[in-house]
């Protein structure tokens, strides 16, 4: 155990550690003060209500100006009485949601919503344009009566409370600067081990000294990972709330191709997981190079690109997606496996598609079989490169 307490004194006592931990909740700090800056805008809701009744109030105004025309013809003027009628009737409508929304009386406005959201869902099964399109419309108003249902408040458009913040940020924030910190501080400590491609560690004991490596860069890895997600979870929190526990969050049923929602709370402990067993691969991965080239420079370099690489080729080159599922680092933003709804969150939809394209082998389960896979294969080559390394040679030499 001395040399498993040695490593991990090396990573606690090192300056960078602390300094990219702090840069890293900088950063978060950063997306959270534009979230909370722009927190009091109207919702997408309230602005599209506003939106509506202005258009519904300008076709009003221009029936009744068709109206007062003289010689209209009696269908013609029949036509227009009952189309300023309707739009009476909804500018009536898009009044009363507009006032609910401006003072979250969420019933009030949640019955109006629901029949927004019909009659776009009816539009779009009318007008099919797309599989994509008309998922869209079905999540929209199930989402809203599913808030109703369970009686809560509509979250904002900004996710400034800690339980939502957190999980916007692992998607692809936190994954990738973490994973930078963390490939800089085991790059330096496995090959710290190393004095002019000798290797310090061969006049101690061998036995399990690979293991023992791995593991400590595991751990520590994940305790700072875990840190920082606390962090990143309790400050905002501290200032907005967490978020109710219970609130719907959008889903991806990849089979059935449709969205589903589960509880806030569900998301944490799978994305958890994921991100502890991405950081016991990097650590893996990161100590194989180490072994193979003694070299600093070289282990970093391999490692960003391989890692950052393998992380960014399956976001935005569809044509991996087909194999996606078993590259490790397609993981690495571990909310995308845990909703099933890689290819499909944010920049990485597929731009001007209509149809609702899955991919349901990239999940969770498939997640952690990968991962555990791939890291149990990488620790036996660090197992007999690690063997097989003499002092000052090569391995099999």
């Amino acid at each position: 155990m001395p040399f498993f307490k040695f490593q991990i004194k090396q990573v606690y006592k090192s300056k960078f550690t602390w300094f990219s931990l702090l840069a890293i909740l900088l950063v978060c700090c950063y997306f959270w003060l534009n979230l909370f800056q722009v927190r009091n805008q109207d919702s997408s809701d309230l602005q599209d209500a506003k939106g509506n009744l202005a258009l519904i109030k300008n076709n009003i105004k221009e029936y009744k100006e068709q109206l007062e025309e003289p010689h209209l013809k009696p269908a013609t003027k029949k036509k227009l009485t009952q189309e300023l009628k309707q739009s009476e009737r909804s500018a009536k409508d898009s009044r009363v949601l507009t006032v609910a929304l401006k003072r979250k009386n969420w019933q009030t406005a949640y019955h109006y919503l629901i029949k927004k959201d019909e009659t776009a869902l009816a539009d779009a099964q009318r007008n099919y344009t797309g599989s994509l399109r008309l998922a869209l419309a079905k999540r929209d108003l199930l989402y809203v009566k599913t808030l109703k249902k369970q009686k809560m408040a509509k979250e904002n458009d900004y996710p400034i409370k800690g339980g939502f913040f957190v999980i916007s940020m692992m998607y692809d924030v936190l994954p990738f600067l973490v994973g930078l910190a963390v490939i800089f501080f085991l790059t330096k400590l496995y090959c710290s081990g190393y004095v002019e491609r000798m290797r310090l560690g061969n006049l101690l004991p061998q036995h399990g000294q690979s293991l023992i490596s791995w593991a400590s860069g595991t751990i520590m890895s994940s305790g700072y990972f875990l840190l920082i997600f606390l962090l990143v979870l309790i400050l905002p929190s501290l200032a907005c709330g967490f978020g109710n526990p219970n609130y719907p969050m959008a889903t991806i049923d990849a089979g059935a191709k449709a969205f589903t929602f589960r509880p806030l709370y569900q998301l944490f402990l799978p994305t958890i997981i994921l991100a502890i067993l991405n950081l016991a691969f990097i650590a893996a991965f990161v100590l194989l190079f180490c072994q193979l080239f003694r070299n600093r420079t070289i282990t970093l370099l391999i490692a960003m690109l391989t890692l950052g690489g393998g992380m960014l080729l399956p976001n935005f080159v569809v044509s991996v997606r087909k194999f996606a599922q078993y590259i490790p680092m397609t993981y690495f933003s571990a909310p995308m496996a845990v909703t099933n709804s890689f290819g499909h969150s944010g920049p990485f939809i597929v731009e001007g598609s209509t149809e609702f394209i899955t991919y349901p082998q990239v999940n969770f389960t498939n997640g952690v079989i990968v991962l555990a896979v791939s890291t149990t294969i990488l620790v036996c080559l660090n197992y007999f490169f690690l063997r097989d390394l003499k002092m000052g040679g090569k391995p099999n030499d």
